[in-house]
């Protein structure tokens, strides 16, 4: 008998920002079968009081509902996160689906996640789908950062038992990207919440390479598939679509590449991978996109700004 996650052990996080009304028919949905938890980090008080009106009166039966947490402000994808994490343990719930708001899944894709390994469950830290980026048609890599090299796996490339007699396949990972990843409660108090100096970019990473460090695992779950849009219209290349983001992002991502070079539970070797994409990330959107003075900009204030250490939400 394959183990699961029962839907009354399972809470879903999902982030709001400025989100549309199809983000919103969303949340509805989920609440149908699942509690939902909103964190909204919007910074219109208009907006998000018609949100509290619309959605905090969606409760079916005692067991789902969803609860809704205005900021008013943006406090970053991992302190929102963190919010989310604790509010689910506050109710209670074993289990912490994170979803950003332009993730839509469905039942099927929860009961397909949730199907557990048949080993146990005291060293994982969460179990993860397979992601498609929609925008740049692939599926993303499996990651597994070894002593000394960094493994990529295309998930498609491996062959699913597909027997319902069996454990689902699983495919170890050092990380995922945040969104459908289903996180243990059990072991987060361990492992510890998500790094809000680091605002958005590699929150995600950081949060894996420190479970990871603390003998902790990731799980890849190959028989769950999220479909996600990675970035902004993505930069074309030699027949390659590269993922690419708004010039305040590469100002995250470069500040914060120098500030994970400080950690030392983040990996020798995924240290001087990064340093070397560097020059070549640079060089890409200097170049290669449409707002180029904008990026260049934003990516040599985000290397300053590492380099003197600085952290949490960007100011002017």
């Amino acid at each position: 008998m394959v183990a699961s996650v029962e839907p009354s052990q399972l809470a879903a996080v999902v982030v709001f920002y400025h989100p549309d009304q199809a983000a919103i028919a969303h949340v509805k949905r989920l609440a149908q079968y699942l509690t939902v938890i909103i964190i909204d980090n919007s910074d219109d008080d208009q907006r998000t009081s018609y949100l509290k009106d619309e959605l905090t009166h969606l409760v079916n039966g005692k067991k789902n509902g969803v609860l809704y947490i205005a900021n008013q402000k943006n406090l970053g994808i991992a302190t929102a996160l963190n919010q989310g994490l604790e509010q689910a343990i506050s109710i209670e719930k074993k289990w912490c689906l994170l979803l950003d708001q332009d993730s839509v899944i469905d039942r099927d894709f929860v009961q397909s996640l949730s199907v557990l390994p048949n080993q146990t469950l005291c060293h994982i830290a969460a179990i993860v789908p397979r992601y498609y980026a929609n925008n740049l048609q692939k599926y993303g890599d499996i990651i597994q950062v070894k002593p000394r090299v960094i493994k990529r796996i295309a998930p498609e490339k491996l062959q699913l038992r597909g027997d319902n007699n069996q454990s689902t396949d699983f495919v170890e990972a050092s990380y995922a990207i945040t969104s459908g990843s289903m996180v243990n409660l059990a072991n987060l108090e361990s492992i510890g919440l998500h790094d809000e100096s680091l605002f958005i970019d590699f929150v995600d990473i950081e949060w894996g390479l420190r479970a990871n460090h603390k003998g902790f695992r990731i799980v890849t779950n190959l028989n769950a598939t999220l479909q996600q849009q990675l970035g902004e219209q993505p930069i074309r290349l030699m027949g390659l679509n590269i993922v690419n983001h708004s010039p305040i992002r590469h100002y995250y991502y470069f500040r914060n590449v120098l500030l994970m070079l400080r950690k030392k539970h983040v990996p020798l070797i995924w240290k001087l991978v990064e340093l070397t994409k560097l020059p070549v990330r640079f060089t890409l959107y200097s170049t290669l996109t449409s707002n180029r003075i904008k990026q260049c900009q934003s990516m040599l204030q985000g290397l300053w700004h590492g380099l003197l250490n600085k952290k949490g939400k960007k100011t002017q």
